[in-house]
């Protein structure tokens, strides 16, 4: 693997006494020896050693994806030495992007073709249910007209997230099926909970229909425009951002008088100060905190106002993990009990941890459904 995927800075360094624990874990599980090296094959350190993927019934494609995740060179033999380096990959700073890119990065080579991403993508779950067009223009300006550019570690952080927009949006044009520019309701919440769910708060989830009939004032009634469509996921998208407002907002009040509570009209003085931001955004934004304060107090509210508490509600599930990696997981014939109340989804997930004073590192992985 070359420095694009590892870099030295971002690995913690292992010291002797996490290395003889490594050893004595490694050598319970490595049966095999080639030249005097002993090692596990990625199957056996997946369903041996992580006990994971056990059964009949399993996909080979799925158990060769994920056993790819460790086998660096992908020369199928894990070695002390992989075995250490991997460990001290889970515990980088940015870990999760890059046991990513070790999915797509299929032959080990430190980059990402075409060929690649198409193979990875086309082995999802939500692939199935919403075919996505490698003709489109993502594809072509990021892999080029004849799909010849190789992708750097780097650059897949930015694809992956510019990949799950392109997806979104093409989910709004299958069902935009007489192109006017508008789903109905129902489509536009099929698209929150297959691809977007995991910027959902359990909260937003359960009002949503509540949430878009105070937020929307498209006629006719239960349609959902393009552009309330994208205002909605920006909005969930840039939490933090409207928690910055609120805070701006607050710091000035503070010189005046102190109030936890903000206005609309307040926030929305503030808001224009920040890019990105848009009074139909800041719409949706106070109908969910009206729901909020509405069902806590258990009656209705007659003043639109936020707290900084309420960003903490709205955006339940993003500290959890981080969410763009997420990947709802479900196989007709395997199932794996979810980790979280706040998960809808079935999940799987990788810990990686020796002892009580190792940090866990979660990371949910794609899964090929059959």
């Amino acid at each position: 693997m070359t420095s694009n995927t590892k870099s030295p800075k971002q690995s913690r360094v292992t010291s002797s006494a996490d290395r003889d624990e490594l050893l004595n874990v490694f050598n319970r599980y490595a049966h095999h020896e080639h030249l005097g090296e002993r090692y596990m094959t990625p199957h056996e350190f997946l369903q041996d050693y992580l006990g994971y993927l056990i059964g009949d019934n399993i996909d080979p494609t799925t158990l060769d994806i994920l056993s790819s995740l460790v086998d660096l060179n992908k020369d199928q033999k894990i070695t002390l030495t992989k075995f250490i380096n991997f460990e001290s990959l889970l515990l980088a700073s940015d870990s999760l992007y890059r046991l990513a890119f070790q999915l797509f990065d299929r032959h080990g080579q430190g980059f990402i073709t075409f060929d690649d991403f198409q193979y990875i993508i086309s082995a999802t779950k939500n692939f199935k249910e919403f075919p996505f067009n490698f003709n489109s223009d993502f594809v072509t300006t990021h892999f080029g007209a004849k799909r010849q550019r190789q992708i750097t570690y780097k650059e897949f952080t930015q694809i992956l997230l510019d990949f799950i927009d392109d997806q979104t949006i093409q989910a709004f044009r299958k069902f935009d099926k007489d192109n006017l520019g508008c789903i109905s309701f129902k489509n536009f919440e099929i698209i929150l909970n297959e691809l977007r769910q995991y910027q959902l708060a359990e909260f937003i989830s359960k009002h949503l229909n509540d949430v878009v009939k105070l937020s929307c004032s498209t006629s006719p009634p239960n349609q959902i425009s393009y552009s309330y469509f994208t205002a909605f996921l920006q909005l969930l998208s840039n939490i933090e951002s409207m928690r910055k407002i609120y805070l701006a907002v607050n710091y000035k009040k503070a010189h005046t008088y102190k109030s936890s509570m903000i206005t609309k009209e307040e926030f929305l003085t503030e808001a224009q100060h920040f890019s990105y931001t848009t009074p139909l955004q800041i719409d949706i934004l106070f109908a969910i905190t009206h729901l909020l304060h509405k069902d806590h107090a258990g009656h209705e509210i007659h003043k639109d106002y936020i707290e900084l508490s309420d960003f903490d509600l709205i955006s339940a599930n993003e500290h959890l993990l981080p969410y763009r990696l997420r990947s709802e997981i479900v196989d007709e014939y395997y199932k794996i009990e979810h980790q979280s109340i706040f998960m809808k989804v079935l999940e799987s997930g990788y810990r990686f941890t020796l002892g009580n004073d190792r940090q866990n590192v979660f990371f949910c992985v794609l899964k090929r459904q059959k």
